[in-house]
C-alpha cells in the first residue's frame, strides 16, 4: 500500500513538473531555442514531409511487387446481337446470295476475372527505388534548414528583447535623474534663487526623456512579441528572459567567434545543393535506363456463364479459362526523344555543379565579410561604451555644478542630450555585435550540428 502511495505521489509530481514546464514564462536562450524546435509549424511541416518521403519509398518499392486485381461484370442483353451468315451454310438448298440473321448469346451473362502482374525487370524501377530512398536524406536536410531558420530568428529576437530592456532601463534612469533635478530646481525657483526659464528648460528635458521612455517601452513590448512569434509561443502570455545581456557580451569578449574556421561541407546550403545534384544525377541515370527492355509476367483466371433466365445460383455449368505469359517491351527508336531528355538531364547536373561552385566562393566571401563586420562591430561597441561612460561622467558633473550654482539648466540639458545620444549609439553597437554573431552562427552551422 505504501509503495502504491509512493508511486502515485511520484506520478503526480512528474505531471505537475511537466505542467509547470509547459506553462513556464521564463526562458534562457537555450530554453527558448528548444521550445521553438518543439512548437514551430515550419519544422512540423518538414517533419511531415519526411514521413511522406518514407511512404514514397514503399510506394516505389510496391510498384515492382505482385499486382493482384479481380474484376466482375453482369450484362443483361435487352436485344441479343445478331450475326449475318450465308443461308447455305445451314441449308445447302438455299440460294448462294441468301443471308440469314442468327442470334449468338444469351439474355444474361456473368463473368469474373482474377489477374496477377509481376514486373521482372525495368530500368526506371531500379532508379526509382534508389531515388525514393535518397529523397529521405534530401528532406532530412530540409528539416535541418527549417530548424536553423527558426533558431536563427529566435536568437535574433531574444537578443533584441535583451537590448530593448537595457535601452528601457537606461532611459528610465535618465527620467529619474531628470525628475529629481527638476524638483530641486522648482524648490530653488520658489526660493527666488533662479529664473523660471531654468524650470521650463528642465520640464522640456523631462518631457523629451519621458517620450523616449514611452517609445522604449513600445520597442520592448514589440520585441517580446517578435520573440513569441519566432518561438511559436502564445501571444497572450507574458514571457521573461533569464539570460543576462552583459554576461553574453563578456562571453563573446572571452571567446571571439571569428576564431572559428568555415567548413563549407558543414554549411546547410551547401549540403542541400549537393544533395540536389545527386538527385539530378539520378535523373540522368533514369533517362539512360529507359533505353533498356522491360519484362513483366502475368497470369489470368476467368470464368463466365450465360443464362436466358436469371438463375446463376442454380447448379448449372460455368465455363472457366486461364492463361499466363511474359511480355517484353524493347525500345528501338524514339526519333531522338529519349536522347534529348538524357542530354537535358545532363545539362541540369552541370548547372547544379556551377551553382555549388558559386556557392562555395560566396560562402568564403561571406566568411571574410561576416568576421570583418563582427570585429568592427565589437570595436565600435568598446568605443561607444567608453563614450557612454564619459558622457555620463560629464552629465553628472554638470548636475553637481548646477546644484552649486556654477551651471544653468540649459547646460544641463545639453549634456543630457549628449548622454542620451551616446546611450543610443551604445545600444545600436550592442545590436550590431549580436546580429553579427548570429550571422556567424548561421554561416558556420552552429545551430544544427551534425
Amino acid at each position: 500500500m505504501n509503495n502504491q502511495i509512493t508511486l502515485l505521489g511520484l506520478f503526480l509530481s512528474l505531471n505537475l513538473l511537466s505542467f509547470a514546464q509547459e506553462d513556464s514564462t521564463k526562458f534562457s536562450l537555450q530554453e527558448a531555442l528548444e521550445y521553438g524546435l518543439q512548437k514551430h509549424e515550419s519544422i512540423k511541416n518538414e517533419e511531415l514531409e519526411y514521413e511522406s518521403a518514407e511512404k514514397q519509398v514503399w510506394e516505389a518499392t510496391s510498384y515492382g511487387l505482385p499486382q493482384v486485381s479481380a474484376s466482375g461484370q453482369f450484362r443483361h442483353n435487352i436485344i441479343i446481337p445478331k450475326s449475318i451468315v450465308p443461308a447455305n451454310a445451314f441449308n445447302p438448298q438455299a440460294p448462294e446470295d441468301e443471308l440469314v440473321a442468327l442470334e449468338f448469346g444469351t439474355n444474361f451473362n456473368v463473368d469474373f476475372g482474377f489477374q496477377v502482374n509481376q514486373l521482372l525487370f525495368e530500368g526506371s524501377y531500379i532508379v526509382g527505388i534508389q531515388v525514393s530512398k535518397y529523397y529521405k536524406q534530401f528532406v532530412s536536410t530540409s528539416i535541418d534548414v527549417a530548424k536553423q531558420d527558426v533558431m536563427y530568428n529566435i536568437s535574433q529576437a531574444y537578443y533584441l528583447v535583451l537590448i530593448a530592456k537595457e535601452n528601457l532601463d537606461l532611459v528610465d534612469s535618465t527620467v529619474l535623474i531628470t525628475t529629481s533635478l527638476l524638483e530641486d530646481t522648482r524648490e530653488l525657483f520658489k526660493a527666488g534663487l533662479i529664473d523660471e526659464t531654468e524650470v521650463d528648460q528642465l520640464e522640456l528635458s523631462l518631457s523629451r526623456v519621458e517620450t523616449q521612455k514611452i517609445l522604449a517601452k513600445r520597442q520592448f513590448d514589440n520585441s517580446k512579441n517578435l520573440l513569441k512569434m519566432s518561438m511559436a509561443y502564445d501571444m497572450d502570455k507574458d514571457i521573461e528572459l533569464t539570460d543576462d545581456l552583459y554576461e553574453i557580451l563578456k562571453g563573446l569578449y572571452d571567446n571571439n567567434p571569428t576564431q572559428q574556421l568555415l567548413n563549407v561541407e558543414n554549411n546547410l546550403d551547401y549540403i542541400l545543393l549537393s544533395r540536389k545534384q545527386k538527385l539530378d544525377e539520378f535523373n540522368v541515370k533514369n533517362e539512360k535506363f529507359k533505353n533498356l527492355p522491360s519484362i513483366a509476367a502475368f497470369f489470368q483466371l476467368n470464368t463466365m456463364a450465360g443464362r436466358n433466365e436469371f438463375d446463376f445460383f442454380r447448379d448449372r455449368p460455368w465455363f472457366p479459362n486461364s492463361m499466363w505469359g511474359i511480355s517484353l517491351n524493347i525500345p528501338i527508336t524514339s526519333s531522338g526523344n529519349r536522347w534529348a531528355k538524357e542530354q537535358r538531364a545532363k545539362i541540369v547536373v552541370e548547372q547544379t555543379k556551377n551553382q555549388r561552385d558559386l556557392l562555395v566562393r560566396s560562402l568564403k566571401y561571406q566568411e571574410v565579410q561576416a568576421k570583418t563586420q563582427y570585429n568592427d562591430a565589437f570595436d565600435q561597441l568598446l568605443r561607444e561604451k567608453d563614450n557612454v561612460d564619459l558622457s555620463k561622467k560629464i552629465y553628472e558633473r554638470m548636475i553637481i555644478k548646477r546644484n552649486e550654482g556654477m551651471a544653468n539648466s540649459l547646460e544641463v540639458s545639453q549634456t543630457q542630450s549628449q548622454y542620451i545620444s551616446a546611450q543610443g549609439a551604445y545600444i545600436q553597437a550592442i545590436l550590431d555585435v549580436l546580429q553579427s554573431k548570429t550571422n556567424l552562427d548561421k554561416l558556420f552551422n552552429n545551430y544544427v550540428k551534425k
